[in-house]
């Protein structure tokens, strides 16, 4: 994949963010090192997918399993070093004192790839390990796969086919980009994947996005603007019926929108959405007045007004906080602090240490909604000697649990100590 953006870099280094007028797409209108993307499109239809997202749900993994003390910004940082030559999991396993997940074995998972691969600037495909190939399946045979697909952290009930899958960080700065064309793609092995097509240096191609992914390549997923399932199904079918197509030069042909045998990634994904009457490049420049860029590269199909970045459905465990007691009964505040709504059941009373931790023996539950980012006060009673309060929420089947414990008031300050847990539901 690497020699797809070598080429690329060439000139887009200053050409990326160089943008014409339409009457004459040679000749320069103005050039700009900042995106006027952000300055346009509303914060309301601005929420973000950042690869922090899914990287901080692994980091509250870790820290489960792990003995060490560190900072998310030390484990991103570190990650993302120079000097690190290891793969996601592998990394994520020198903090823990077990593996951060085990197969049937108890040794790591099937996922990692070795050092070696790591540092191997070109192997023999030229692709990335969510790759497929160019042969259509019904149900995609496990020897396509060069590992399985993770998708553990999100519930990715916000993407729709036809979506766009843009990796920020490959080399200079110029990005990759593919379009999803499944949502809930079967696979032999590894359940339902979400399934991209997507040109690469070795041709047109399936693939598919998971949590590694994103992290790895730091993916933004981005929604057309104008979207309808209509022209979704109409730019799907396109890109895939240019499967099997060769890598094209980016600098040499550019804005074909008919069927071809050669693409380059963002040309592919730019014509699959113009044959639907969009033009994904567009953008205004800083008079208001709609112009395109001199090239076809990822970033430009970033900065066009007519794609906008979109929000994957996020959970976090629920924040408890302790403000006051009446009697017999403690108050809570509870907050919801995923980006979706949940269903709470909290224990209405204290309950045994163990019990909390593991949801069990629990007699006294009740259950109510929490819009995304809502807070909410709730009196748990005491309970004899029992110590500890218990709330959860359940996404699929695992259930997000959320424990407190030393609930303690000193004159008007109230104070507890709270732990998480994931566990199956």
């Amino acid at each position: 994949m690497v020699f797809k953006f070598i080429i690329c870099c060439l000139i887009g280094l200053c050409a990326s963010k160089t943008f014409v007028a339409t009457e004459d797409p040679k000749i320069d209108a103005f050039s700009s090192g900042i995106s006027l993307k952000n300055e346009i499109i509303s914060e309301d239809n601005r929420t973000i997918l950042s690869y922090e997202d899914v990287l901080g749900f692994y980091y509250q993994k870790v820290l489960e399993k792990s003995e060490k003390v560190f900072t998310y910004e030390d484990f991103r940082d570190g990650y993302y070093s120079d000097e690190n030559n290891l793969g996601f999991f592998e990394y994520a396993d020198t903090f823990c004192s077990e593996p951060l997940f085990a197969n049937n074995n108890g040794t790591a998972q099937d996922s990692l790839r070795s050092t070696e691969k790591e540092k191997e600037p070109d192997r023999s495909s030229g692709d990335d390990d969510y790759v497929l190939s160019d042969d259509y399946y019904s149900i995609t045979p496990t020897s396509e796969f060069t590992r399985r697909p993770y998708n553990l952290a999100f519930s990715y009930s916000s993407i729709k086919k036809g979506d766009l899958v843009f990796e920020s960080n490959p080399l200079f700065g110029i990005g990759h980009i593919g379009i999803i064309i499944n949502k809930y793609k079967n696979s032999q092995s590894y359940g339902t994947y979400i399934q991209t097509v997507e040109a690469f240096n070795s041709g047109v191609k399936y693939a598919f996005l998971d949590d590694l992914r994103i992290i790895e390549k730091q993916v933004l997923v981005l929604r057309v603007v104008g979207y309808t399932s209509t022209k979704a199904n109409g730019a799907c079918a396109f890109a895939e019926n240019q499967m099997g197509a060769s890598y094209g030069d980016p600098t040499v042909h550019t804005w074909q929108t008919d069927n071809s045998d050669h693409w380059f990634c963002s040309e592919l994904v730019y014509a699959a959405w113009y044959r639907q009457d969009i033009n994904i490049l567009e953008i205004y420049d800083e008079n208001n007045h709609v112009v395109l860029p001199y090239h076809c590269w990822p970033i430009d199909i970033y900065n066009s007004f007519n794609t906008t970045e979109l929000n994957i459905d996020r959970y976090e465990y629920l924040s408890v906080s302790l403000v006051g007691k009446d009697w017999n009964k403690w108050a809570v505040q509870i907050t919801n602090e995923s980006s979706e709504e949940v269903h709470v059941y909290v224990n209405r009373k204290m309950c045994f240490g163990n019990d909390a931790i593991n949801w069990t023996s629990l007699n006294d539950l009740v259950s109510f909604y929490m819009d995304p980012n809502e807070s909410f006060n709730f009196y748990i009673e005491t309970n004899w000697f029992a110590t500890h309060i218990a709330l959860c929420f359940v996404v699929g089947q695992i259930r997000f649990l959320t424990y407190g414990w030393e609930l303690t008031q000193t004159g008007n300050t109230f104070s507890l100590l709270t732990g998480n847990v994931t566990m199956k539901a």
